[in-house]
């Protein structure tokens, strides 16, 4: 979140700029070409990381790119102001990697890198180094057009289907989109992103992330599930079992009753709990979006 960042407040000044400049106006799927072209950028499908193209660059950080060819999800040229983004299955990802390049570009103080490039763990919400947790966040600010997802989730009940729609309605990953909603929700709010493949021996599956909403931290607290989940003792780590009810303590002992539900993207499995509230869909956006899906979701 941007208010964990030291920076947060000039990363979002500078999103907001950008976003004007491209006058994205709420404009849905979110318009990544119109923020890279307002960003003085091009995309180039290009093999990342040719071996002509590292010759380009400076000679210390030869060695670098050498060894880091082959995993290379994103890289933003400078120079030639180029965003290059190795093509996966998933639009939402490419968008999401894209938006994290241009972060890289649009801060002022990242500008003495003339080459960056992003790995898978780079891009992952858990990286410590702080230029990436900047373009992480900066990227999905942009991405989300700042508050406008949570004005539009308000809408939508807490449900596992909801982020569902909602990357549809961006263009954005369900990963990214997963997170984002759970933690713009104003209740008590859990999500679990899970390894899709299961132990069959053990009957279990790796925890990959773990999100919460403030609301759920002020409540349960900070609390982490274990890095392997059995289907033992969390019900809802078996795939057969789409949703469930079970209770928790929360932090002064008393025993709190939740919700869960799950589903899978064929790549990760990802599992929402929640304490049931009672829940108001009223509009709360002013603006209604303009709704421009693609095809296949129409």
């Amino acid at each position: 979140m941007l208010s964990d960042l030291d920076n947060g407040k000039q990363i979002a000044l500078s999103v907001e700029q950008l976003l004007r400049a491209a006058d994205v106006g709420d404009r849905l799927p979110t318009p990544v070409d119109d923020l890279l072209a307002a960003a003085g950028l091009s995309k180039t499908d290009e093999v990342l990381l040719s071996e002509s193209m590292i010759k380009k660059a400076p000679k210390a950080l030869r060695k670098l790119l050498r060894s880091a060819a082959n995993k290379v999800s994103g890289l933003l040229d400078r120079r030639e102001r180029v965003v290059q983004v190795t093509p996966t299955r998933s639009t939402g990802r490419e968008n999401f990697i894209t938006c994290h390049e241009i972060t890289h570009d649009i801060l002022p103080w990242q500008r003495d890198l003339m080459v960056l490039g992003d790995t898978a763990l780079t891009l992952s919400p858990t990286i410590t180094l702080e230029f990436e947790r900047e373009a992480n966040q900066g990227g999905a600010e942009l991405l989300f057009q700042r508050d406008l997802l949570q004005r539009i989730a308000g809408d939508y009940p807490i449900d596992v289907t909801t982020p569902v729609v909602l990357a549809e309605m961006f263009g954005a990953s369900i990963h990214a989109t997963f997170r984002r909603w759970i933690e713009g929700l104003g209740s008590p709010v859990c999500g679990l992103v899970l390894e899709n493949r299961i132990d069959p021996g053990r009957q279990r599956r790796a925890r990959y992330e773990h999100i919460d909403s403030a609301a759920w931290t002020d409540q349960f607290g900070s609390w982490q599930f274990p890095r392997y989940l059995s289907t033992h003792q969390h019900p809802f780590a078996d795939s057969r079992r789409p949703s469930g009810e079970l209770t928790i303590d929360d932090l002064d002992g008393e025993e709190m009753p939740l919700q869960w539900q799950t589903f899978s993207n064929g790549y990760r499995m990802f599992v929402l709990l929640w304490a049931p509230t009672k829940q108001s869909f009223v509009a709360r956006h002013r603006k209604t979006p303009t709704l421009i899906l693609p095809a296949s979701a129409r």
